[in-house]
């Protein structure tokens, strides 16, 4: 099926489609533009969509994921794998392939949408060069997906710009079919401050998004009135398993979850109470650091920590934004956060430290707290976990299936 671009382009909200990447663009020197488009023009005009991907004449759900990660893909099989029994299921992932012949559609997408991406707003040309490039990608992938015969759309993350058009060109194209939004993340209301998360629910397209918890349900329909969410919970949680507590054990080890580079400040204030609290209770502190993290600072500002990859034991859970802390909380380990002036969503008030005489307050306070009471304090968060959950998002996904019929 041969898209008519022009047509659709003018239905499409191309600024909910772009604004992660004209984000990323913008950031960019003259210099790294150039080179970004060179790089971006020859890995698109050789590549092209896995022809190994197989399509049936009749599929109730396509799922597709634009973000490679490997506690994602385990996240996406837990839930779609709920119905794929019974019902015909298409998982498409890793779909970019490298080709040793061009990419002639790309090419022709390219050269049709130019006269449309020329008005994209942006501090200049190349950009929107750099831009169309994308684009054109994102348009000839979803070409070919909307070619099958599918009833439901569910999107991974349909702020991201590949999924994104995908969801508002199903939208536009087949209204009678049904789409609909994971959640991959704990979102926050960034409210006025300027970041590109705020993608993560102003720019939600799809007919449903099937929320973790009552928490995120507030934001999506705070920022879309329209929105049809339903709350599942979260299956489980990639490398964190359900605490088994030791009532013997006052204080086991603290563990610390970082958080992005960009919150180095807190990272490094959060690891210093740390260190101060488990001197005094004479245990030891470890940290799990977010990918993006520059390891050594930390390492080298506090010697005594150990690295933590993986979770085998009990844990005080300590954090500020990142999903690990509230996942804490959810498998009931004793969590607390760290007071803050970030956009997060925030710990009941009696979870909440500013100083290591705090946090040792809190430590020890928390001494007799069963795993069903540190559950119920991240419920808001994560409604659910493990059957409860998976049952929840079963139920979500045959309703999506019926309403498409």
């Amino acid at each position: 099926m041969m898209l008519d671009f022009r047509s659709l382009m003018s239905k499409a909200d191309l600024s909910a489609v772009l604004e992660p990447d004209l984000f990323l663009l913008e950031s960019k020197t003259s210099v790294e533009l150039e080179k970004l488009s060179c790089q971006w023009f020859k890995t698109y005009l050789y590549s092209a969509f896995d022809e190994e991907i197989y399509f049936s004449k009749n599929i109730d759900f396509i799922c597709f994921r634009s973000l490679p990660r490997d506690d994602y893909a385990s996240l996406e099989d837990e839930i779609v794998d709920t119905v794929s029994n019974e019902l015909s299921v298409l998982k498409i992932r890793d779909y970019q392939k490298s080709s040793r012949s061009p990419n002639w559609r790309f090419l022709d997408i390219f050269r049709e949408i130019t006269s449309t991406t020329r008005k994209i707003e942006a501090s200049s040309n190349l950009i929107r060069y750099c831009a169309t490039l994308r684009l054109s990608w994102y348009l000839y992938v979803a070409e070919i997906i909307l070619s099958q015969r599918f009833k439901v759309l569910l999107c991974f993350a349909d702020m991201q710009p590949q999924e994104n058009l995908l969801a508002q060109l199903s939208k536009i194209v087949f209204p009678d079919r049904i789409t609909a939004t994971l959640q991959h993340g704990l979102y926050a209301d960034y409210q006025e401050f300027e970041t590109v998360n705020v993608v993560n629910y102003k720019n939600h397209v799809c007919d449903y998004f099937l929320a973790w918890g009552e928490d995120t349900k507030r934001l999506i329909e705070k920022y879309n009135k329209n929105a049809h969410v339903l709350i599942c919970g979260k299956p489980s949680v990639f490398g964190l398993p359900i605490s088994k507590r030791n009532q013997a054990v006052s204080c086991p080890d603290i563990l610390v979850v970082t958080d992005q580079r960009i919150f180095q400040e807190y990272n490094e204030r959060l690891v210093g109470m740390a260190v101060q609290v488990a001197e005094k209770l004479n245990v030891d502190v470890f940290v799990r650091f977010h990918p993006s993290n520059n390891k050594r600072i930390i390492k080298d500002k506090y010697p005594t920590i150990k690295e933590l990859k993986y979770i085998k034991k009990d844990y005080i859970i300590l954090g500020v934004t990142t999903s690990m802390v509230y996942e804490g909380l959810v498998m009931g380990y004793r969590a607390f956060q760290m007071q803050s002036d970030l956009y997060c969503p925030r710990f009941p008030e009696n979870l909440i430290f500013s100083d290591p005489s705090g946090l040792e307050s809190l430590i020890k306070s928390s001494a007799n707290q069963s795993v069903a009471e540190c559950q119920s304090f991240g419920k808001s968060f994560i409604d659910a976990v493990g059957d409860s959950s998976l049952n929840n998002y079963r139920k979500a996904l045959l309703t999506l299936q019926s309403n498409a019929n």
